[in-house]
């Protein structure tokens, strides 16, 4: 699998943490509290049809961009760039719209583009620090190892307890062969509790680039158990082989 399409995948794991709400808005009242419920319990379509209704009375950037962040995750990316490019149409200086087009251009596979509006919301006054993440996994897709490296490393600095920053960190140090480093950063991300198969996945291939071939197996064994299909057969043809 190719590093753009592996970010693209690894992306779907990822809950990036961008303020929807990137600027001061006008002094208008937008009450999104159901909208905000329905997001965080990761209710896509039932936040759509919220904020359909709230959209037809009162069209606001943040409205925009929350349901572009809904689109997103059902994976309508056409439907989620354009509520971004609704946002910003009303108001280019919302930050948080320019984030989250940036992380839906990188869904698409666009990471020129979402290097431009990562690069747009930080001239517009956004500093949060998931843009150190959107950064190193646009420029993981241009195959651009030492930008993508020094911007994981950012991302860690300022956000130590998030396991996605190791995750990605520790992944783009085993891509480039460095597997004492890359088994290092995906420990911490593990400890964290970073989800999903993958972490357990690429640790195991870095264990067994070690040699440490106790090691890989159960990390193989525990991909295996979280759904990895291609874990599986490899603990059952490669690690059946060696404690026979």
């Amino acid at each position: 699998m190719s590093m753009r399409a592996r970010i693209i995948k690894l992306s779907l794991l990822c809950v990036l943490i961008l303020p929807e709400t990137g600027r001061a808005q006008a002094p208008t009242v937008i009450n999104t509290a159901r909208a905000d419920s329905l997001l965080d319990a990761e209710q896509w379509a039932q936040a759509i049809a919220e904020l359909d209704k709230q959209l037809s009375a009162a069209p606001s950037p943040a409205l925009f961009s929350m349901r572009a962040r809904a689109h997103r995750e059902q994976g309508d990316l056409a439907k989620s760039r354009s509520d971004y490019d609704a946002a910003l149409k009303l108001d280019e200086r919302f930050g948080g719209a320019y984030a989250g087009r940036a992380a839906t251009r990188l869904r698409s596979g666009d990471a020129a583009g979402a290097l431009d509006d990562v690069a747009k919301a930080r001239r517009v006054g956004l500093a949060a620090p998931a843009l150190l993440l959107l950064e190193g996994m646009a420029n993981g897709q241009r195959d651009n190892e030492s930008a993508a490296m020094m911007a994981f490393s950012r991302y860690v600095e300022a956000a130590p307890d998030d396991p996605a920053g190791w995750y990605y960190r520790g992944y783009t140090h085993g891509r480039a062969g460095r597997h004492g480093d890359a088994v290092k950063d995906l420990t911490r991300a593990i400890a964290l509790k970073m989800g999903g198969a993958e972490v357990y996945r690429y640790r195991a291939v870095s264990n067994l680039a070690l040699e440490r071939i106790g090691e890989a197996c159960a990390d193989g064994a525990e991909a295996a158990k979280r759904g990895d299909d291609e874990a599986a057969r490899l603990v059952q043809q490669y690690c059946k082989e060696v404690n026979e």
